[in-house]
């Protein structure tokens, strides 16, 4: 019986090395060879942020928006709109390639200091070094806005 007992306690030893190393083989599979990059963490978005970053302007000068890292400011006539962050999911090498960006702005409404809401954005992306947002006016007009990086 003495035996019995050491023969399951050297099983279950067994099973639980074993769990471990598969374990440790796994995350090494699937988290460092897809995620890890060296000593830290790839940021994907990094090569589009840098594109992103800076300050933007329609050609009539009546939109303009500042971008530093995933934060953005929208404003119209001078006027702030949005004032927040963004993101956007960015996978490759090609920063001409159009990539949604998203507001943290409740159903997109982009809101005056008075809380008069000024229009609704349908969509705002990047492609080919421009900025575009289609936007819906609360008078129900529709513009799409393209916006060209300022030179710095």
């Amino acid at each position: 019986m003495k035996n019995c007992g050491r023969m399951v306690l050297f099983i279950v030893m067994l099973a639980l090395l074993s769990g471990i190393l598969n374990g440790c083989i796994l995350k090494k599979e699937i988290v460092d060879n897809h995620i890890l990059d060296g000593d830290g963490m790839i940021n994907t978005n990094a090569l589009l942020m840098d594109v992103l970053a800076g300050d933007w302007a329609s050609a009539d000068g009546r939109w303009s928006a500042a971008i530093e890292g995933y934060e953005l400011e929208l404003m119209l006539d001078g006027e702030s709109l949005y004032d927040g962050s963004m993101y956007f999911s960015f996978h490759g090498d090609d920063t001409n390639v159009k990539t949604e960006l998203f507001i943290y702005a409740f159903e997109n409404k982009l809101i005056k200091s008075a809380m008069e809401v000024v229009g609704t954005i349908k969509q705002f992306y990047t492609e080919n070094g421009m900025l575009y947002m289609e936007v819906t006016y609360a008078n129900g007009d529709a513009e799409t806005v393209v916006f060209e990086k300022s030179a710095q």
